[in-house]
């Protein structure tokens, strides 16, 4: 197998040509690593961002300051058959098991791996551990194992052959999913909504909206009853932090490997400023001209400042399959008096949602989980 090296610094081809060289020589791997420096080869290949890696059709940009980081990745799709693993987090109730379901579907089209996750959350007055309590642990432990195994055998017998691990951890939910996902193992979070939209639940935030708005990597929200099928169309909601590249690039991959129609839409009663996000979003996507066709761009109006209401009413109106919704972490002091939108939409259950974040997130601190938690839009 040829992995194509795209990139013109001398001094960052030759870092990372030896420790790709090294890595595969290390995991006894028969590939090769082959230089590509002319800006025209560049094009012919598809690639319009360097440096970046290409492994048959698999396109993977890096940064030129973290090597390492960019040969674990092409290891890892060398050694699994896929760049990077979707986590599920479970917690063995039906909407959980109906949201991995939900992302085996997603797993095969884009090529990925799953790791079944189970986070056990600590009793508050369980002081120590006695013997019951390691019991508990225990057959928790032993319930996601057997989940994992079904999973394997359902998909083999549908010839899907995707791989599937497990995970097995201990701490509080929210925080430990966050940590977790930032390992370059992961991509993205798949998880599920509860039905429930009880007042406690507005005030305090359900697990899936506290880890769709604070973590690092993209989050789908499965809500329960959704059909099993993959979207034909997502409707997205159309902000300046979309224009971030990695949040846009995201999108498009995921757009392009499933064929999905997606319709930026700009919540807004003000029609030059459409016009001006408009024409920003129409440069980007001449980036990855193609990849990435099916698409239109368009605005809606709103009311009584529910931008969330009008984003959901559209997707309804026009069929649509998803919704993508951009956001990024805010400190305590910037979120006092912030609306949310994309938690408003997280807490509706109507449709599975996608949220996507920017990669210059400030890392959350313990004051905004817990400002978080109890926040009230």
């Amino acid at each position: 197998m040829i992995i194509k090296l795209f990139c013109i610094n001398g001094f960052t081809r030759n870092t990372l040509r030896n420790k790709l060289e090294e890595a595969i020589a290390s995991n006894h791997l028969s590939c090769q690593v082959e230089e590509i420096h002319n800006c025209d080869d560049f094009t012919n290949e598809g690639i319009f961002s360097a440096p970046a890696i290409k492994i048959g059709d698999k396109v993977m940009l890096y940064d030129e300051h973290s090597p390492d980081e960019a040969v674990k990745k092409v290891i890892n799709y060398l050694l699994t058959g896929c760049d990077g693993n979707l986590l599920v987090p479970v917690d063995f109730t039906f909407e959980s098991i109906h949201a991995l379901r939900y992302a085996i579907l997603i797993a095969s089209q884009l090529g990925k791996g799953i790791t079944i996750a189970y986070i056990h959350q600590p009793i508050v007055y369980a002081v120590s551990y006695s013997t019951s309590y390691v019991d508990v642990i225990e057959r928790s432990r032993k319930q996601l194992e057997r989940l994992v195994t079904q999973a394997r055998l359902e998909m083999n017998r549908s010839g899907n052959h995707i791989p599937v691990d497990m995970h097995f951890d201990i701490g509080e939910i929210t925080s430990t999913l966050i940590r977790l996902v930032e390992d370059d193992k992961y991509d993205m979070i798949v998880m599920s909504s509860h039905a429930e939209n009880t007042f406690l639940k507005r005030v305090l935030g359900s697990v899936s909206t506290l880890v769709g708005r604070l973590s690092p990597k993209p989050v789908i929200v499965v809500p329960p009853g959704v059909n099993l099928e993959l979207p034909k169309k997502m409707v997205v909601g159309l902000t300046k932090e979309l224009l971030n590249e990695n949040a846009m690039k995201y999108l498009v991959d995921f757009a392009s490997d499933q064929e999905v129609f997606v319709d930026f839409v700009f919540v807004t009663n003000d029609t030059s400023e459409f016009n001006m996000l408009k024409d920003s979003l129409t440069d980007h996507l001449l980036v990855h001209n193609k990849k990435f066709r099916k698409f239109s761009i368009s605005s809606v109006p709103y009311t009584d400042d529910r931008i969330d209401e009008a984003l959901i009413q559209y997707a309804f109106g026009t069929h649509a399959g998803m919704i993508a919704v951009t956001t990024h972490h805010r400190s305590f002091i910037e979120s006092l008096g912030y609306r949310s939108v994309s938690k408003h939409i997280l807490l509706k259950h109507v449709l599975p949602v996608m949220v996507l974040h920017s990669p210059h997130n400030a890392i959350p601190t313990m004051t905004d989980y817990l400002y978080d938690t109890i926040k009230e839009g």
